[in-house]
Parts: C-alpha cells; sequence; structure tokens
C-alpha cells in the first residue's frame, strides 16, 4: 500500500487564494457600482436606458456579499480537510 503524504502549506496556499479572490472581486463589483453610478448620474440621467442602467445596478448590487459566501466555505472547508488528515492519522501528514 502507498503513503498518502497531505501537504500542508499548498492546502493553507490555497484557503488563502480563495479568501484574495474573494476580497478582490468584492473590491472590483464594489468599483463597477460606484462607477454605474456616476454613469446613471451624469451620462445617462434619464430615460429608458437610465431605467435600464438602474435596474441593472440593483440586480449587481445583489451580488454584494454573495461573493464571501462562496468563497469563506471554500476557504474554511480547505482548512478543515488539513486538520482532519491531522487529527484522523499523524503518519499521514507532512508537518
Amino acid at each position: 500500500m502507498g503513503n498518502l503524504t497531505v501537504k500542508d502549506e499548498e492546502h493553507k496556499s490555497l484557503s488563502e487564494m480563495y479568501c484574495q479572490a474573494g476580497n478582490i472581486a468584492e473590491q472590483e463589483l464594489s468599483k463597477y457600482l460606484s462607477i454605474m453610478r456616476m454613469v446613471c448620474e451624469n451620462a445617462v440621467a434619464e430615460g429608458a436606458m437610465h431605467a435600464n442602467l438602474v435596474a441593472f445596478m440593483e440586480e449587481a448590487r445583489k451580488l454584494k456579499g454573495f461573493i464571501a459566501d462562496i468563497t469563506n466555505p471554500a476557504s474554511n472547508e480547505t482548512n478543515e480537510f488539513v486538520n482532519e488528515i491531522e487529527n484522523a492519522d499523524e503518519y499521514l501528514y507532512d508537518a
């Protein structure tokens, strides 16, 4: 039977990457919404196009926080995987 080695640094790195990706996506979404707000206020201040942009912004705004709902559990599960392996068998764990 072969040996299984779990390299915790790779999993920790992946976990951090999930968090960073979520933070970057949230920041970019905020920037995007700010730009769209400026377009609605200054460039397309009325009419059907304005109404459509406002409706689109309202839908896009719903994504705020949703990204973290995906990336945070992924990060936590990645960390938990290493912890479960360590608890199940210290010999399989590469510290």
